[in-house]
């Protein structure tokens, strides 16, 4: 995957929980980040090594870890 690209993280908002269930805490947004624009943006991507929210249904990458 390229560097400049953006991916999937695992990361959703019910208070900002991994796919695991888990809470997820100190979290590098990006400047403005999350803003909910939109107000459907309730999955995170990562995007030139920041978290940015977006729309779920947005395609791209995803980066999983077993």
């Amino acid at each position: 995957m390229p560097y400049s690209s953006t991916a999937w993280i695992g990361l959703y908002r019910d208070t900002w929980k991994w796919s695991d269930g888990t809470n997820a805490t100190d979290l590098m947004w990006a400047s403005g980040k999350p803003d909910n624009a939109g107000g459907n943006n309730n999955c995170a991507m990562v995007s030139n090594g920041q978290f940015t929210d977006m729309a779920c249904s947005t395609l791209t990458y995803s980066f999983c870890h077993t």
